[in-house]
This record gives C-alpha cells, sequence and structure tokens, in this order.
C-alpha cells in the first residue's frame, strides 16, 4: 500500500486570490504538486456521492447481495429529497435494484434517490450509513471532514486534502466502479440519463469531472494514457472558490495546466523489483528479500527532470534489524522514503518478497548453541 507522504509541494502556489483554496496530487507518487489552503472547510454539495460510493463499496465487500434488504420507507426517511432541485430519477425502494445499478445511478448520474436507497441497501438504514461514513472518513486520516447524509447537505464539511484522500482510495481500493464516474450516460427503466457533471472544458475528455459546472467547487481526475515515450499519469484536483465563479475556472485551468505540463512521473522501481534483505530470526532461512508491491514513481519538475534525472534524489530503506518467523509473503517489512534535496517527497511501504517457516522446537535449540 502506498503511503499518503507528499509532505513536500514542488509547484509554487499561486496565492494571487485569497479565497481560492486548493490542490492537486499525483496519484502515483502521492505527491502534491499545488496548493492553496488545503486544510480550508467546505460544503462538497453534490461531490458528498463520492463518500457515499466508497462507504457503500466497503459496507458491501464480501457481502452477498441476497443479504442485503432495503427498508421500504428509506426515501420517507430522508425528507430533505423532497426539496427542490434535487436529483430524483424514480427509484422505487420496494424493487429490488441490484447494487450494480444503484452504484451507476449515483456515480454517472447523481441520482439522490438512489443514493438514499442504497444507503439503506448496504446498511440497513440511512443513520447507520451515516455512521458508517464517518468512521471510513477517519479510516482514510480525513480529518477535517464531517458527513450527516448519504446526499448533500448544508451542514457536511470537507477540505481539499481530505477530499483527495477520498479520491485515491476510490480509484486505488475500486478502479473498475470508480470508472463509472467517467460514464457519459446510463440507461434505467427506459430512460437514457446523461452525466450532468461538467468541468473547465466539457469537450476535454482526459477529465473525469466530479462536481456540477453551477457550484463554488471545482474537483476532478486528469488522465493521460501512456505510451512508448510517456508513462500513463493521473492528477486528482480540487478548487474552491466562494467568492468569484468565474475567476475560479480561470485559475483553476491555469493552475492544472502547470501541474500538467512542468511536471513529469518517472518511475524508478517495477513492482517486485527486490530493493533490500532482512534478517530473519529463527526463519528456516536466514534472511528474506525485500521488495516493493506496486511500482515506485516519483514526481519532479519536467525541466529538472531532463537536465538532471534523478541525481537529486536519496533513496534510503527503513526497517527493523530482523523479522521473526514465520514471514508470510506481502508482510510488512520497513518503508522506503524517497528525498529530494534532503526533502522528503513520498515514502512506499516495502514488503517481503516470500515465505519463510519458523525453525522448529530441536532446530531453535540447536541453532542458539551453534551462535554460542
Amino acid at each position: 500500500m502506498l503511503l499518503a507522504a507528499g509532505t513536500h509541494t514542488l509547484a509554487a502556489p499561486n496565492a494571487k486570490f485569497s479565497s481560492l483554496a486548493w490542490m492537486v496530487k499525483d496519484l502515483d507518487s502521492a505527491q502534491v504538486l499545488s496548493e492553496h489552503e488545503p486544510d480550508e472547510s467546505f460544503n462538497p454539495r453534490e461531490a458528498v456521492r463520492l463518500m457515499t460510493l466508497y462507504t457503500a463499496l466497503k459496507a458491501a465487500a464480501g457481502k452477498a447481495e441476497e443479504s442485503m434488504k432495503i427498508r421500504e420507507d428509506a426515501l420517507d426517511l430522508e425528507p430533505a429529497l423532497k426539496e427542490e432541485g434535487r436529483v430524483r430519477v424514480g427509484v422505487d425502494p420496494k424493487e429490488e435494484l441490484h447494487l450494480e445499478v444503484l452504484l451507476r445511478l449515483v456515480a454517472t448520474v447523481g441520482a439522490e434517490d438512489a443514493a438514499v436507497v442504497l444507503a439503506s441497501k448496504v446498511s440497513g438504514s440511512v443513520r447507520a450509513f451515516v455512521a458508517a461514513m464517518n468512521k471510513q472518513a477517519r479510516a482514510l486520516h480525513m480529518e477535517h471532514s464531517l458527513f450527516s447524509s448519504p446526499i448533500a447537505a448544508p451542514e457536511q464539511r470537507t477540505t481539499a486534502n481530505d477530499f483527495l484522500l477520498l479520491i485515491r482510495a476510490l480509484r486505488e481500493e475500486f478502479p473498475e466502479e470508480s470508472a463509472y464516474l467517467a460514464e457519459e450516460e446510463f440507461s434505467f427503466e427506459g430512460q437514457t440519463l446523461k452525466n450532468p457533471f461538467t468541468l473547465i472544458n466539457p469537450d476535454d475528455k482526459s477529465i473525469i469531472p466530479l462536481t456540477l459546472n453551477r457550484c463554488c467547487m471545482l474537483a476532478g481526475i486528469w488522465t493521460r494514457g501512456g505510451d512508448r515515450q510517456l508513462p500513463a499519469r493521473e492528477l486528482h484536483f480540487v478548487f474552491v472558490d466562494r467568492m468569484n465563479r468565474s475567476r475560479e475556472l480561470d485559475q483553476s485551468s491555469k493552475i492544472l495546466t502547470q501541474c500538467q505540463t512542468e511536471f513529469e512521473s518517472i518511475e524508478l522501481y517495477d513492482a517486485g523489483t527486490v530493493i533490500g534483505r532482512l534478517p530473519v530470526k529463527e526463519g528456516v532461512k536466514s534472511s528474506v528479500d525485500i521488495t516493493v508491491s506496486k511500482p515506485v514513481r516519483v514526481t519532479l519538475p519536467r525541466k529538472e527532470l531532463l537536465e538532471n534525472g534523478v541525481k537529486d534524489l536519496a533513496i534510503n530503506l527503513e526497517h527493523a534489524p530482523e523479522i521473526p518467523a514465520p514471514v508470510q509473503k506481502g508482510m510488512f517489512a520497513g518503508v522506503l522514503k524517497i528525498y529530494r534535496n534532503d526533502t522528503l517527497i513520498t515514502e512506499y511501504d516495502a514488503v517481503t518478497a516470500e515465505d519463510v517457516d519458523r525453525l522448529n522446537f530441536f532446530e531453535r535449540i540447536t541453532q542458539k548453541k551453534t551462535k554460542k
């Protein structure tokens, strides 16, 4: 698992407008490319559906769908759904809708009646689901977030930093389901429902929008497919401006373009690369290889990367003096820390590459005598 490091901001934030808060992160390296007031609190509005999706997927994991029952009065228990402007597509809680259908309605269409029914289906009640939302937020270290409903509500709070932790978790843990966010439409009950979420340029297919174009928050995912010259890349971003919508669009476009064009990610190690060896206490083998379970990447200024390569980077593997047997493959073994000019920029978990059984009782006695 990649740790949420990225303690060093690579790009100098453009703080021309003090009312604008933002954060842009690279998915693969977990590095912050640009930020300004990333812990400023704001209401996520319709983007709360990402927390609803994540919580529902976590709650449904390992459960048989037939064991999940929807309360027939689920919609009545969320009176906010009756307010003008709410997104309703005609979901009937009395119907046994499949989990995937509800997930797609929430992700692609932003259907709030589907979100409430989904909450009831996976948790038994909306109240229990909201408790699960806040529990999952704490597990993701979303320290400044508070949720009170699976749909938009005035008292809900989050921050740019917290929201990007959520986007990252959703993309990494549930890549197939998070792809629903990019679908242009979804057919339901004879209706072709369009994805209403748009951002800076509706024709830019490299961006997956997560918010509506009418609110004061812009959030999305920028993707670049890989080829022989450039690797695949993904940026997550949030921009918030309570004062001026047009100014937000202009500034966010400039900052995002800066992060796309002035920085590049490079792979240091492929997944499975052996990066060290760790002594094993009382094992049938005296040591075990340490590896990384996913590619190790860093993001650097493009100009610096072209001129200096990675010579300004220092890599340090921190681990305990030894690991006790038995050892299981994939067991946490240490942390690979990557520094740029003595500043930590990102870090990855290091894991054991193989199983190592423990010596039996007589072998351990013999080993101790031999050491003496």
